[in-house]
């Protein structure tokens, strides 16, 4: 394991009096220390341990580091382009040359642990390296996958040594303003970092990706005691041997989906599901299912898909299944059979929802997972329709009969499903000023109430009356069947969505 001055220098005993000088060469790391000769040809980038005695006057062009004992350096290396360290109150080289030797053993037992962990086959458990971790750096260490949700953590305890917990969940809610950030900002960095996420103290991070995706990030704690310079380095090193680690992990099958979110998609693809996947999504006869789709609100910094596909499932057990179907974030919510729209119990996932950024299209009640792709296209539906406010919940119900009348449009033109009649009443309008169409409209949805039409026309009962038996004669209908008035209330709704569509 290659090792730079920073941890050098501060596993070296307290009591030893050295001084850094030089141009301090940042960014070298170095194999086990030679010993320097004079008149060897120094190569840039290694360690070399000498008495000042035999360094001549000047120094190597090269960036590299010494280790000098005695107390006179020559002035020309105090400027040169490398590292020194100079050992004072007469420390002897074998001294510095065993203790350095020392050092650089201890670091190396831990990096071959490490690699003896990453080597194994059968017996390979990411925890192991994780412990190792810990152990070493004396910090805990946590682990979240590509849905923020946290796979493990990794404590420390002086008295007891290092211990895991896995399969945590979702960080929490109360951080959810600060997650957000950290989800936007930091999930695309590439190297190490120190995070702006702070909930126990500083983190320092690696995202993990495997083929350029991002599949979680691995993040260790200040806890108790500020960073040292040098852990930076030997941090660095550990997130790439667990950036190995977590590859092999995922590609083992360790992580997988559950049984019931792989049947709900299953389901949404039209296959087939097992006996015991039907299980897994099996409902009692006093429950129904709701389809949800999920849709990030307009200039809103929502949460990601894959945080909310964790929250949702781990918030809501046995409540909501979601997953993430052809780049859309998709499920099923389990309500009562009797009041499927009830408040309470939809109360925790729409709060979720809103809080996350998100607005939810939610389908009619439905008992049969097979037509789970059919209820589907309703909550698509709701969300592809224009509100003038925000509303987090919105469910199809309120919007059913749009969606049969823009099915009808999409088969027939509107001029072919209008009432020849209403061609008549709109020429009228449209000729003398006056207000047939309106008027017909209101009576219609008062339910053919001459009292309630008279009142919210501002007018008298008997001038409703006279018009409308000339509505009557134009339209060449007088409504006196259920089935007349109802074909007209559609035609009202198809021209009131014409006009909505054409501005």
């Amino acid at each position: 394991m290659r090792l730079n001055l920073d941890v050098l220098t501060a596993w070296l005993p307290e009591q030893w009096h050295t001084k850094r000088l030089g141009t301090n060469v940042r960014g070298l790391a170095f194999m086990r220390p030679l010993l320097y000769e004079p008149g060897i040809s120094v190569v840039a980038g290694n360690l070399y341990l000498t008495h000042t005695e035999a360094l001549p006057e000047s120094p190597p062009d090269v960036p590299c580091c010494f280790f000098c004992v005695g107390r006179r350096l020559p002035s020309a290396w105090l400027s040169a382009e490398l590292s020194i360290v100079q050992f004072l109150d007469g420390i002897s080289l074998p001294t510095v040359y065993n203790r350095t030797q020392e050092i650089f053993d201890y670091f190396d037992d831990w990096d071959s642990s490490l690699r003896d962990e990453l080597e194994k086959d059968t017996d390979f458990d990411i925890r192991q390296i994780l412990m190792l971790g810990a152990s070493f750096l004396h910090r805990p260490i946590n682990v979240v996958d590509s849905n923020l949700q946290q796979l493990f953590h990794a404590d420390y305890d002086s008295q007891s040594g290092a211990s895991i917990r896995e399969q945590i969940g979702p960080m929490p809610m109360a951080h959810s303003e600060q997650i957000k950030e950290v989800c936007t900002l930091e999930r695309t960095i590439r190297e190490p970092y120190q995070s702006a996420l702070e909930m126990d103290g500083r983190s320092y991070c690696n995202n993990l990706y495997i083929s350029n995706q991002f599949c979680g990030c691995i993040s260790i704690s200040e806890f108790e005691k500020p960073f040292q310079p040098w852990e930076y380095t030997v941090m660095a090193h550990f997130f790439s041997c667990f950036q190995k680690a977590y590859f092999k992990y995922l590609s083992s099958g360790c992580k997988k989906e559950s049984i019931s979110l792989a049947a709900l998609r299953k389901a949404l693809g039209g296959r087939i599901l097992s006996d015991e996947e039907k299980q897994q999504l099996s409902l009692t006869p006093e429950e129904s299912w709701l389809c949800f789709e999920l849709q990030a609100q307009r200039n809103e910094r929502a949460f990601p898909y894959d945080y909310m596909y964790a929250m949702l499932n781990v918030a809501l057990p046995k409540t909501a299944y979601t997953v993430v179907y052809h780049e859309r974030l998709v499920g099923l919510i389990r309500v009562s059979r009797q009041n499927p729209y009830a408040e309470a119990p939809l109360a925790p996932f729409s709060d979720i929802v809103s809080r996350m950024g998100y607005c939810a299209g939610i389908s009619n009640a439905f008992s049969s997972l097979s037509q789970v792709r059919d209820y589907l296209r309703q909550a698509t539906y709701v969300l592809g329709r224009e509100t003038t406010h925000f509303i987090p919940i919105r469910f199809f119900r309120d919007c059913a009969l749009s969606y049969m009348l823009d099915s009808c449009v999409g088969e027939q033109p509107l001029e072919g499903l209008l009432s020849r009649g209403l061609d008549a009443l709109m020429d009228h309008d449209r000729q003398k000023g006056s207000e047939y169409i309106r008027t017909l409209d209101l009576y219609l949805q008062n339910e053919t109430s001459i009292s309630k039409t008279a009142e919210a026309l501002f007018v008298h009962r008997s001038s409703l009356l006279k018009r409308l038996d000339k509505i009557y004669r134009i339209l060449g209908n007088t409504l006196d069947t259920p089935d007349e008035r109802l074909y007209l209330r559609l035609c009202m709704e198809l021209l009131r969505k014409e006009k909505r569509d054409t501005g």
